[in-house]
């Protein structure tokens, strides 16, 4: 706001008492804040796009720890969860003969102990000697533009504890793409509400899909009509007079 207040007043003092056309107006803001502007005079001027940004889709990760056991006990789930398994495996070790090895122990070497999802002695001391890194929650939030109109982006994040916290980023967001982008953001809580424009700053048009989750919220009234006259006639000091 100071900014724009010093500006403006630039604006006046270069401008008192002659003709300025609106293009004074866009050099000499941009001038005196040292702002490019372009994107702003370019969509409210000489355009008919309108705001209308929407939250499209969000994901949200727990940061990864550094604790050895736990991820010891995630590779271990991976590796066994998470790989199909070919029927042929199940029916040999239905069919499979005693070894060797189960037969005399002393033939077995280091494969036969070998734990392919154990951390090594050398990773433990690796993750002991890294510092603790921080623990979090990554939301990814995917952006598009359905107006057309560039305007910064202002998200605004509620968490399970009822605290708040806002984001903002300048409308060179939209720059590698002026119909939608994904940004990470991370926060120390998990996001249990996420809204667009939360203070209704950027004039968006449709703010039913600014919010995730989303809400629904459909108000339904039955209205009997009422003629010109009526209408015309009525007003809420002669309504609460009749009353």
């Amino acid at each position: 706001r100071e900014l724009f207040d010093y500006a403006f007043k630039t604006y006046c003092e270069r401008w008192a008492f002659k003709h300025p056309a609106p293009a004074d107006l866009f050099r000499t803001m941009e001038d005196a804040s040292g702002v490019d502007l372009d994107w702003f005079w370019r969509g409210w001027f000489y355009t008919t796009e309108f705001t209308d940004q929407s939250l499209d889709k969000v994901r949200i990760a727990a940061v990864p720890t550094l604790d050895p056991a736990t991820l010891e006990a995630q590779r271990r789930y991976e590796g066994t969860h998470d790989q199909a398994r070919h029927i042929g495996q199940t029916r040999n070790e239905a069919t499979l003969r005693p070894t060797i090895v189960d037969n005399t122990p002393a033939a077995s070497d280091f494969y036969n102990s070998y734990d392919r999802y154990a951390l090594s002695a050398s990773d433990k001391k690796a993750l002991e000697a890294m510092e603790a890194g921080p623990t979090g929650y990554l939301h990814e939030l995917s952006i598009s533009n359905k107006g057309g109109l560039i305007m910064p982006v202002i998200i605004g994040f509620t968490f399970e504890d009822g605290t708040t916290h806002v984001e903002r980023y300048p409308a060179e967001i939209w720059i590698k793409h002026e119909e939608s982008f994904v940004k990470t953001v991370y926060l120390p809580k998990k996001a249990v509400k996420i809204e667009l424009d939360p203070y209704l700053e950027t004039a968006d048009t449709d703010t039913y899909n600014n919010v995730w989750p989303a809400d629904v919220n459909v108000h339904l009234e039955a209205l009997p009509e009422r003629s010109r006259w009526e209408s015309w006639r009525s007003n809420p000091m002669r309504d609460a007079q009749r009353n």
